[in-house]
């Protein structure tokens, strides 16, 4: 007789959906993101990416969890972008908009 599997159940995944907003340091200025501002979502889960559309919405599922978030947008930064918030909890379906200071190159 042949060993039978367990299934292993899958997550249920949650649709996080909101916007990205870039701040500018020399004026503090806080605009949509329109150029397509990628915001990388790191868990215990995996990892996830937020690409923001010319709007400045993203949307993506994921499973519930903590998620740290980073700017990814460009591949190198004289100094990394800050995003706030830093960390957010996904719990089931929500709205999180996302301000990072962007890219600084020297």
């Amino acid at each position: 007789m042949p060993p039978t599997a367990t299934p292993t159940p899958r997550p249920t995944l949650a649709r996080l959906t909101g916007r990205v907003y870039i701040r500018f340091a020399e004026t503090g200025e806080t605009r949509i993101c329109d150029y397509g501002c990628v915001i990388e979502l790191r868990g215990s889960a995996g990892v996830f990416y937020a690409a923001a559309g010319p709007d400045g919405r993203y949307s993506l599922e994921l499973p519930p969890g903590t998620y740290e978030a980073n700017d990814v947008t460009f591949d190198f930064c004289a100094v990394p972008p800050a995003v706030t918030p830093p960390f957010v909890t996904v719990t089931g379906n929500a709205n999180q908009d996302f301000v990072t200071s962007g890219c600084i190159l020297f």
